[in-house]
């Protein structure tokens, strides 16, 4: 097994843990509430290691690189370009709409999130957090804090 299918399966594990359904992108289902889909596809012929969706929108784009390297400008602009990438089929959550189309369960795993701070800070923080915190409270505290 390559390095690179050593770490898909542990993010698969992680962002399984943390509530979604992890597929590759032709099983991908709108409605599956929290699905990450492998290899996503985006405008120019790119793939995003991993697209984020809750209720069939986009919520995110997710990189993943070497466990060494760190949230750098470079990691978090290949992030952003990639979200602006999307492709024009998959419907994309907006800020302020989502607080009440979301509701109270956003992965399955949180209760009653404070959804504009989730919202506002990019999966990267998340995935962190994600894997450095284990308790479900302590992980929506950082959240907020870094919104």
């Amino acid at each position: 097994m390559s390095p690179e299918e050593k770490a898909r399966l542990k993010i698969d594990r992680k962002l399984e843990s943390a509530g979604w359904q992890v597929v590759d992108r032709n099983h991908y289902s709108p409605s599956v509430t929290a699905i990450a889909v492998r290899e996503g596809l985006l405008q120019g012929n790119l793939e995003a290691d991993y697209l984020l969706f809750i209720n069939g929108k986009a919520i995110g784009v997710m990189e993943a690189k070497k466990e060494d390297t760190g949230l750098t400008g470079i990691v978090a602009a290949q992030a952003e370009n990639y979200a602006r990438k999307l492709l024009n089929c998959y419907p994309c959550w907006q800020i302020e709409k989502a607080q009440n189309e979301i509701g109270p369960s956003l992965t399955g795993q949180f209760q009653n999130p404070n959804l504009t701070a989730f919202l506002s800070v990019s999966f990267t923080h998340h995935y962190e957090i994600l894997v450095k915190v284990e308790n479900e409270n302590d992980r929506l505290y950082y959240i907020e804090q870094t919104a």
